[in-house]
């Protein structure tokens, strides 16, 4: 073995080292942070032909070029880990569709007068006073004016109801978006 082999393999292996002991370090400093998980440093024995060195060994020797990292990764339970990705996304849905039903529930008031079980039951109750009366021309004028007010309230939901949606589907693509905005900037 040359010097400039010997050289490199000492170099190859402080810089092993060192990178393992950084991660000792991280691991020992974040022991209380909420959230963190372990990371544990999988080492290899370096091959010459990643490396990119050539080296002559004679036959029998046992010369190699050291070790260098494999691998860093998290020490976790995956199948927690997959719980918990589920249960946040299963979350952001919940609230999701929490401030569409409490969107849904403003437009339709119970206790007012303009509720809409009020308008129906003043549109039956109209067609009631029709049917006892049939030749009483306020009972008819009074069945139209209650059947316009339902309509108009119909027609104002119905309004409300496609307004909501638009606003969902631009704020769910915005979302989307602002998603992969986020996956490009990571890639």
């Amino acid at each position: 073995m040359s010097i400039n082999q010997l050289i490199e393999l000492t170099r190859r292996s402080f810089r092993t080292t060192s990178a393992v002991i950084n991660t000792i370090g991280q691991n020992i400093a974040n022991e209380n942070t909420e959230g963190f998980s372990r990371r544990r440093v999988t080492l290899e024995s370096a091959s010459s032909a990643s490396a990119g060195v050539q080296i002559y060994t004679p036959m029998g020797s046992a010369t190699g070029i050291g070790v260098s990292i494999n691998d860093i990764d998290r020490v976790r339970d995956q199948v927690l880990a997959a719980a918990t990705w589920e249960a946040n996304a299963g979350l952001g849905a919940s609230d999701e569709e929490a401030r569409i039903m409490s969107a849904l529930e403003n437009l339709f008031p119970i206790n007012s007068d303009a509720s809409l079980s009020n308008l129906l039951n003043n549109f039956w109750n109209g067609w009631s006073d029709v049917a006892d009366t049939p030749t009483n021309l306020s009972a008819r004028v009074s069945l139209q004016n209650r059947a316009e007010s339902l309509a108009l309230a119909m027609n104002r939901i119905s309004t409300d109801i496609d307004r909501l949606q638009d606003d969902s589907i631009v704020e769910l693509a915005q979302t989307v978006e602002d998603f992969n905005t986020r996956l490009d900037e990571l890639a």
